[in-house]
């Protein structure tokens, strides 16, 4: 997702989704069969001067998103990059 504003309000928007997809994503019959939750790890990056392209951005992205599962899964990391 591509959003306005700043970094904090990047990361409340990425714990409600992480946060739904937690508790809402699979029926309790599904849930149950599959032997566990489905969850998701988000990694939140900020346009600066070292993101100035998107592909860098996303690539700081991604970079969070691995910090986010090598630290448990289910989870949300973000840095403020300059």
């Amino acid at each position: 997702m591509l959003l306005g504003g700043n970094v904090q309000e990047a990361i409340k928007v990425a714990e409600r989704v992480r946060e739904k997809v937690e508790f809402e994503c699979l029926p309790q019959e599904e849930e149950a069969s599959l032997g566990g939750s489905l969850t998701v790890s988000v990694g939140v990056a900020t346009l600066g001067e070292d993101t100035a392209t998107l592909q860098r951005l996303i690539r700081a992205a991604d970079e969070e998103l691995y910090r986010a599962k090598a630290a448990g899964k289910n989870r949300v990391a973000a840095v403020e990059r300059r």
